[in-house]
C-alpha cells in the first residue's frame, strides 16, 4: 500500500475516532454543557444497535433480499424509528438531560450519539486495517489488492463522512429538542427526516456511485446546521419549571 494510502487512512482514523473526542471537549468549554449529556446520547445510542443491528443484518435480509429497495426502505426506516427513539428518551434519563433540553443540549446530544456512532465506526476501520497489515491470509482472495488499488481520496472521504453525520445528528437531536418544547409531533417530523436523509443518501450511492451521494448528505448537513441556528436564536435556554409553593 502506497504512503498516499496510508497517510490518509491514518487522517481518516484521527477524523473518525479524534475528532468526535474534540468537539465534546470543546461544547463542554463553550456552552458549559454537563459531560453527562455527552455519555447519555452516546449511551442511548449503542442500546439503540441491541434492536438496531439484529434487524438490519439478519431479519430484513432475509425477507426482502441482499441489495433490494425494499430492503434499504426498511433498514433506513429501522435506523431512523431505534435511533429517533433512544434519543428522545435519552432526554428522560435524569435531571441533567431533563435541564438540557436546548439548543445547547442538543448540540451535545448529537454530538454524543454521532460521535460513538463515528468512533465505533473508526475503531471497526482500525481493527480491519490490522487484519490486512497482519493477517492478510484471513482476507479473501484479492481483496488486500483491490484495497491498495483504491485511490487515496476515498479514505479520506470515509473520514469526512463522518463529521457530516454528525452534523446531521445535530439536527435531528434539535428536532427532539423541539418535541419536548414545543409539540410531541416533532418526534415523527425527527424520524421523517432521519428516514429521508438515510434513504435518498444510501439510494443515491446504489444508483449514482461515486462521491455524489457524498454532496447530497453534505446538503442534508447543511441543512441540519440552519434548523439548529435558527432553534437556538428563537429558544436557546429553557427555564426550569416553578416549584409549586405549599398554601399556608
Amino acid at each position: 500500500m502506497g504512503a498516499a494510502n496510508i497517510a490518509a487512512i491514518a487522517a481518516e482514523l484521527v477524523i473518525m475516532i479524534g475528532g468526535p473526542i474534540a468537539a465534546a471537549v470543546w461544547i463542554r468549554r463553550r456552552f458549559a454543557v454537563p459531560r453527562r449529556v455527552f455519555w447519555i446520547a452516546a449511551g442511548f445510542f449503542l442500546v439503540n444497535l441491541v434492536v438496531n443491528v439484529p434487524l438490519v443484518t439478519m431479519v430484513w435480509p432475509s425477507l426482502f433480499g441482499a441489495g433490494s429497495w425494499a430492503l434499504l426502505a426498511a433498514a433506513s426506516m429501522t435506523y431512523a424509528v431505534c435511533e429517533e427513539v433512544a434519543r428522545y428518551l435519552s432526554f428522560r434519563a435524569g435531571r441533567s438531560m431533563r435541564e438540557n433540553r436546548t439548543a445547547d443540549g442538543a448540540l451535545a446530544s448529537g454530538v454524543g450519539h454521532g460521535g460513538a456512532e463515528s468512533v465505533l465506526f473508526g475503531l471497526q476501520y482500525a481493527w480491519g486495517m490490522a487484519v490486512v497489515w497482519l493477517l492478510p491470509q484471513a482476507l479473501p482472495p484479492g481483496a488486500v489488492e483491490r484495497l491498495a488499488g483504491s485511490p487515496w481520496w476515498t479514505f479520506l472521504l470515509t473520514g469526512v463522512e463522518r463529521p457530516i453525520a454528525i452534523a446531521c445528528h445535530v439536527g435531528f437531536a434539535t428536532l427532539i429538542v423541539l418535541a419536548y418544547r414545543r409539540s410531541a409531533l416533532f418526534l415523527p417530523v425527527a424520524i421523517a427526516a432521519h428516514f429521508v436523509v438515510d434513504f435518498a443518501t444510501f439510494g443515491l450511492q446504489n444508483v449514482a456511485g461515486g462521491f455524489w451521494h457524498d454532496l447530497l448528505f453534505l446538503a442534508f448537513a447543511i441543512t441540519a446546521v440552519l434548523v439548529f441556528r435558527q432553534v437556538r436564536r428563537s429558544c436557546p435556554r429553557v427555564e426550569a419549571p416553578e416549584v409549586p409553593q405549599p398554601a399556608r
